[in-house]
Order: structure tokens, then C-alpha cells, then sequence
């Protein structure tokens, strides 16, 4: 009768927990095909997540539950798997039907699953329980303060502060001082300058359902450029020293020349700029509002030598400016920082690679003091000897002439100029290119063809680099009309002072 007895109640429990839980593909423990899921949890599939978010919570220690998280619950009965889904409630309760209710407040998801874990063991033992996220909750935080208009934010476990109120930020907000009013009431300051810049990411944390977040104006703003290792603009507390910059940016490089820092101040009545010293900069410096601080490199101060002619500018080498040859062709001036024993060839191994392609190195020289120094380059850079270098001094000019292939056309043409050398084209093409023969100078195409030393040569002959095709000004009535009336006008002095010498010769005519 007493093993009886205790047959039907664990019979009547069985059917009880078969109310409660589920087997895959079964119904109300094993009858019936309908799957039983309490009234208060939602399809995971209605709730917003993403793949990567879930993933992260799985494999993050320090996820936090979080309310609208869903669990699923799985454990062997009787020798089935029976799997339940657990809701976190906004107040971060659990129900957990005939386990009761669990408050998870303040708990991670790695510090809940082996307290309900241990609950089942210890009521069902053997049976291997398990709590996996299937999905993770999500929630609108309240942003207000000094940004362009208050919002609510959506967020999640794991959304920390930079993230937040990433895109929301005004021209005056703050990010070192910032205000998160917890559900209780407490409000905490943070410094997301010092977590981003600094790495102390306690001061960037994860936020949390019913968290405000308040934005304060900011304190004072500066800008650092030049030879700082982390330019940029930076938001200062009335409290920071000058030792806080200087950590803020890194200090100076090693390029830095920190006996000209130049200093843009905005306030006051005008705007001023002046300079200061590394000194003056160490000694506590008042850094205002809106100010610009910029280290110049000792680069600018270096002494320079010029190199033009043939070359292609280069992000490498800072155009100083640009101008035209006698011919018409592009021109390029760069200047170069040269160092204390730094020699011609130095610098042409170092623009090895933006030489034109009409650049004559064996004709380029020095230009020093106005006074020239030959220098063969092309033997220089790829031949190299000790004996052709040449020690560079400051504002040397290193001069690289261009031998663009031209033949030139000029005289009776209608647009006479150089043109670029075609193979295998004769004197009348080049004629052509230049507008063709002008008819009210020249009769006949006629020309004179000499080559780039002065010697003639036939028309029949072919053309080469440097030859000029003289378009003679033949035709005897336009240079009639462009010379009679210099003739006559001579013509008519003479006349004029033979008639006058004539009437003095008269007698009586001095009388």
C-alpha cells in the first residue's frame, strides 16, 4: 500500500511538470501536438537582435541580463529532453514556473545560468540541465542636455556610452563631462576623453535600462596641430594643467621645433596671434577657448636648395610653385631640405623616380650665386663617382633642362611656334600645324629648312628633332606695302632739305 501511495504521486508530479514543459516534436508531455509556451513570453523571432549581437552575448563573461533577454532551458525527464523559454521581465524577474521566480538584478548572464542550472540538478539529478541566450533584449535610453534635440536611443547589453552618443553630439556638447542618472536616482560624471584618448574605459560604461544620460556644455575647446603625435581637437576641463595636454597629445615629436609654437587666440575684442617658447609653454599656460596651437616642424627652418626643370611633382616633395619655359612647356620647382654634408647626389637618388621623360641629366648643372657648375647627372645617378659629386650649399639651384623632341616653325606661317616631333612627317605637315602658309607674305611655299646646328637642308630631306622650317616673307607687293611708306617718307626728306639748301644758295638770300 505505501509503495502504492508513492506511485500516484509521482505519477500526479510527472503530469503536472508535463503541463509546464515541452519535448521537441511532442505536445503536453508526449500527447497531443500543439507545443506549450506561457502566455507572457514572445516568438523569439519578434524580437529585434542581430546574429553579431547575440554572438558577442554568448561569448562575453560580462554580459549583463538584461530585461527582454530570452533563455531557453533544457533538461532530461524521464529520459526525453524537455526545453522551456525563460523571459527576463523589466523588473529583471525570471519566472520560472514551478521553480518559482528568480530576481536577476545586478547578475551576468555567465553568474545566472549555473544558479538555474543548479536548481534543476538538485530537483531532477542525472538530468543535465542547460541555459543558453537565444536572444538578446533591447531598450531606449533618454538622451538630453546641450544637443541639438533630446532623443531616446536604442540600446542593448552591451552598448557603452561612446556608442550611444555616437552621430548625436552638438558643436558645444561636452564629452568630459557627462551625467548618467541611474534607475535609482544616482548620477555618476564620465570623461569619454579619457577612456578613448587614455584607455581608462571606466570611464565609458555600459548602459543600462532606465539610465539617463545628460550632456553638459563644454568647459573650454582647443585645437593642437603641427608636430604633436596626436593632433587634433580637444575639450578641456577648467582643471587641466598643461601636464593634461601634453598627455593628451602625446607631447612633441622628435621633428617638433618647439622654440616657435604659434598660438591663434579667438577671444577678446580682436583676434591675435603670437608666438611662444617651449618655456613659456611648460609654465602653466592659460590655454583659452577656441584657441589654435600649432608646433611647426624644424623641417621649415632647415636650409633649402631648389630643384627645377625636368621633374614631376610628388606627394614626396612639396611644390613650391610653377611656371612656364621659353618654349611654351611645363615647368617645375620644388624645394628640398637638405642636411649638413648632404651632396647633388643624394638628392638625385632620392628623386630617382620623377625625372621627366624629356629630361636631360647630362646637361643639367648647379646654378650657385648666379654662377654655373656643370655637372653630368646622368653619369652622377647611374654611374656613380666621387669625383662628379658636389657638396650642396643652402638655396643651391639644381637645374634639369628638358630636351623635348620639337621641330620649330617660323616666319610667313600664320601661327608659327614648336611642335612635337611625328617620325616620318615632312616639312609640309609641320607648315600645317601651324596654320598653314600665310598667302599675303608668302608666294609659291616657299621655305628654308635648317637643322638644330644651322646647317640647310632640302626640302626633300626628312625632319628631325631641332630642325626649323623658316617660312620666307617672299611676296613683293606686301613688302612693297610694308617698307614704301618708310621709303617714301625718307624720299620726301631729302627732297625737302635739297630744296632748302638750293633756295640758300640763291644770291641775296642771306641778306
Amino acid at each position: 500500500m505505501k509503495n502504492f501511495f508513492l506511485i500516484c504521486i509521482f505519477s500526479f508530479l510527472s503530469s503536472l511538470w508535463a503541463q509546464q514543459f515541452t519535448m521537441p516534436g511532442s505536445g503536453s508531455f508526449g500527447s497531443g501536438t500543439t507545443q506549450f509556451i506561457p502566455q507572457a513570453v514572445l516568438p523569439v523571432s519578434s524580437i529585434p537582435e542581430t546574429t553579431e549581437n547575440l554572438q558577442l552575448a554568448i561569448s562575453n563573461r560580462q554580459y549583463p541580463v538584461t530585461p527582454g533577454d530570452v533563455y531557453e532551458l533544457t533538461f532530461l525527464l524521464a529520459g526525453e529532453t524537455v526545453s522551456n523559454i525563460l523571459l527576463v521581465e523589466s523588473d529583471y524577474t525570471i519566472n520560472m514556473t514551478i521553480f518559482g521566480t528568480l530576481n536577476a538584478s545586478g547578475m551576468t548572464f555567465a553568474e545566472l545560468k549555473p544558479v538555474i542550472e543548479q536548481k534543476i540538478a538538485d530537483a531532477y539529478p542525472r538530468s543535465l540541465p542547460s541555459l543558453n541566450i537565444t536572444s538578446v533584449g533591447v531598450f531606449q535610453v533618454p538622451v538630453q542636455g546641450e544637443i541639438p534635440e533630446s532623443r531616446y536611443v536604442t540600446a542593448w547589453g552591451l552598448s557603452r556610452l561612446n556608442e550611444i552618443l555616437d552621430g548625436i553630439l552638438g558643436n558645444y556638447s561636452s564629452v568630459r563631462d557627462i551625467q548618467i542618472q541611474s534607475r535609482e536616482g544616482v548620477i555618476n560624471t564620465y570623461d569619454l576623453l579619457q577612456a578613448l584618448n587614455q584607455g581608462d574605459l571606466t570611464q565609458n560604461p555600459t548602459i543600462r535600462p532606465d539610465d539617463t544620460i545628460i550632456i553638459n556644455r563644454i568647459h573650454r575647446e582647443i585645437e593642437m596641430k603641427g608636430e604633436v603625435y596626436k593632433p587634433g581637437v580637444y575639450q578641456l576641463l577648467d582643471s587641466d594643467t598643461i601636464e593634461d595636454v601634453e598627455r593628451y597629445t602625446g607631447g612633441f615629436t622628435p621633428m617638433a621645433n618647439a622654440e616657435r609654437i604659434r598660438i591663434d587666440r579667438f577671444t577678446g575684442d580682436h583676434p591675435s596671434t603670437f608666438f611662444i617658447n617651449r618655456e613659456d609653454y611648460s609654465r602653466e599656460f592659460d590655454f583659452h577657448n577656441g584657441d589654435i596651437v600649432t608646433v611647426p616642424s624644424i623641417i621649415r627652418v632647415q636650409p633649402v636648395v631648389y630643384v627645377e626643370g625636368g621633374i614631376i611633382d610628388t606627394e614626396t616633395t612639396g611644390t613650391i610653385g610653377a611656371g612656364t619655359m621659353d618654349d611654351g612647356e611645363e615647368y617645375e620647382r620644388i624645394s628640398y631640405p637638405i642636411s649638413l654634408g648632404e651632396t647633388l647626389y643624394d638628392i638625385l637618388d632620392s628623386l630617382r623616380d620623377s625625372f621627366a621623360p624629356f629630361a636631360s641629366l647630362k646637361n643639367g648643372y648647379i646654378l650657385r650665386d648666379s654662377v654655373p657648375i656643370a655637372v653630368n647627372m646622368e653619369r652622377l645617378i647611374y654611374n656613380y663617382s666621387i669625383e662628379d659629386d658636389v657638396e650642396l650649399e643652402p638655396f643651391d639651384q639644381i637645374i634639369i633642362p628638358v630636351n623635348r623632341p620639337l621641330v620649330y616653325v617660323t616666319g610667313a606661317a600664320n601661327f608659327p611656334g614648336p611642335f612635337s616631333y611625328n617620325p616620318n612627317a615632312d616639312y609640309l605637315y609641320y607648315v600645317n600645324q601651324a596654320g598653314g602658309f600665310d598667302n599675303l607674305r608668302n608666294k609659291n611655299g616657299k621655305v628654308i629648312i635648317t637643322d638644330s646646328s644651322g646647317l640647310r637642308k632640302n626640302e626633300s630631306d626628312s625632319i628631325d628633332p631641332g630642325d626649323t622650317i623658316n617660312v620666307i616673307s617672299n611676296d613683293f607687293l606686301y613688302n612693297f606695302n610694308q617698307y614704301f611708306p618708310a621709303i617714301a617718307t625718307g624720299l620726301g626728306l631729302i627732297t625737302t632739305m635739297i630744296t632748302i639748301a638750293a633756295a640758300l644758295n640763291q644770291p641775296g638770300a642771306t641778306e
